[in-house]
């Protein structure tokens, strides 16, 4: 697979580039920046197993972070609405892992999501105290409250093939797009994660996102 990303926003100019060298990176799938958009944070799935930087400002590529038992099988990662911390889901380990954004240095331990999960996709909430995970083998919702590391799990399972998730900017709503033949998007309140609805949406839907000034998926 070609190790490289093309870029569309005005941070990286639309260039293309090399995210690693020397090292074979097979799946990217999940970019974020930080809240102040100074780097660009690429989760890799397999064989790298580890996180990807680039340097927004001058597109230069900065040396990738790996975690002590994180292995490979990254997938969702998220920032911190201040960009100082980011978030990841590890799917082969069904883990949450925090990292500081600017020193790289990991924040507390691995945290267990559950067995046999694959936990996916990955958003957080406005003010930062709470991250919600899909997860793809049980088809469920989870919601983590950072500041006391509470797990919460959505009930009954109400994502089938659950793939990414994107948050409302005033926190309200969550939206899981689901693959393989579902072709919709489910609504949920994310206080309780109860399903307010399904929208359509094309062909197996996989990426989501929220934007945060027309307030459009």
């Amino acid at each position: 697979m070609k190790k490289t990303i093309t870029t569309i926003n005005s941070f990286l100019k639309g260039k293309t580039k090399n995210i690693l060298s020397g090292i074979m990176l097979a799946v990217l799938l999940i970019v974020c920046t930080t809240g102040f958009g100074q780097k660009a944070f690429i989760s890799n799935s397999v064989s790298a197993g580890d996180i990807s930087i680039v340097n927004t400002t001058n597109n230069a590529i900065l040396s990738p972070v790996s975690f002590a038992g994180a292995g490979n099988g990254h997938t969702g990662i998220c920032s911190s609405p201040d960009g100082t911390k980011m978030y990841f889901v590890k799917s082969n380990g069904h883990q949450l892992i925090s990292f500081n954004a600017i020193t790289n240095a990991q924040i507390g331990s691995n945290f267990e999501l559950g067995t046999s999960t694959f936990p996916e996709g990955i958003c957080i909430s406005p003010d930062g105290n709470k991250v919600y995970i899909t997860s793809l083998n049980d088809s469920r919702v989870k919601k983590v409250t950072i500041s006391t590391m509470v797990l919460e799990y959505s009930l009954p399972n109400i994502a089938t093939l659950a793939q990414h998730i994107c948050i409302t900017p005033n926190g309200d709503k969550l939206f899981v797009s689901r693959s393989t033949g579902s072709n919709n998007v489910v609504v949920l309140n994310a206080t309780d994660l109860s399903v307010m609805g399904t929208t359509t949406a094309g062909n197996s839907p996989y990426g989501i996102a929220m934007s945060p000034v027309e307030h459009k998926v």
